[in-house]
Formats: structure tokens, sequence, C-alpha cells
């Protein structure tokens, strides 16, 4: 997930990596990082968003692409905690 973070997350396709339930690895991701799987791609997302903004010349917009966001407004929404999955 760290590396492909800006990929759509996945939940049955990675629990089928994993020979896990979707559910069986939701709840043991959560006992190993203290959030849900969507919460923690979404702190990755915000962490390379942040990244990129202080290091490139990219557009807020051109970023919110670059981490894996189909819309600025999603984007604001993920990190302001107003949508949840």
């Amino acid at each position: 997930m760290d590396r492909s973070y800006a990929q759509p997350l996945d939940i049955a396709s990675l629990a089928r990596d994993v020979h896990l339930s979707a559910g069986h690895l939701s709840r043991q991701f959560v006992l190993a990082y203290g959030e849900t799987p969507y919460a923690y791609l979404m702190t990755r997302r915000i962490e390379r968003a942040m990244t990129l903004l202080r290091t490139t010349d990219l557009s807020v917009t051109d970023v919110c692409f670059a981490v894996g966001y189909q819309s600025l407004g999603r984007a604001g929404a993920d990190r302001s905690g107003l949508r949840h999955p």
C-alpha cells in the first residue's frame, strides 16, 4: 500500500493476495496499524501530497491527481473528515 498509494484501494484483491477474507484482513490491519486500510491509505496520500507541494512546482490540482485523488473536492473531503468510506 505504501508503494501504490496512488492506486484505488481494493480490499478484496489485497485480501486474496494474502489468503484472508476482506473482513479478517481489515480487522487484522486495524490491530496492527491502529486504523482501517482506507484511513491508512488516505494518511499516506496526504503525507505524499504535502511533500510534493513543498518540494516541487506542481499545482495543487496536479499534486492531487499524482497521489491518487480523482478530484480536488475528494482530496479536501478526505482530509477534513467530511467523507467516510
